[in-house]
């Protein structure tokens, strides 16, 4: 999959294990942030385009590798990318959309 174009505006959103939410959760909040769209209200689900628990697992803490991850969903492209102390989030338009 292709990595989504570096732009301030799409890249913003940052997720640290010390939070109260879970990554899937953060990453459902930045797809209807950048889409201003309110998902739950499309029967959006993460599931149906990535597993939300193996997404969980992979970046999970005391990990040795680094581990950048990118998927589409719903009319976004998203882009994952440890940054050691969290996960950074990027959405973007979906390639050639």
């Amino acid at each position: 999959m292709s990595t989504p174009r570096s732009s301030e505006d799409e890249c913003h959103h940052i997720y640290t294990t010390d939070e109260n939410r879970s990554l899937s959760i953060a990453i459902v909040e930045a797809v209807a942030e950048y889409e201003n769209a309110n998902l739950m209200e499309r029967e959006f689900r993460l599931y149906d385009s990535i597993n939300p628990s193996a997404l969980n697992t992979l970046f999970q803490s005391n990990q040795e590798a680094a581990v950048t991850v990118s998927f589409a969903v719903s009319n976004s492209q998203v882009f994952l990318r440890d940054i050691g102390d969290g996960v950074e989030i990027c959405v973007s338009d979906l390639p050639n959309g």
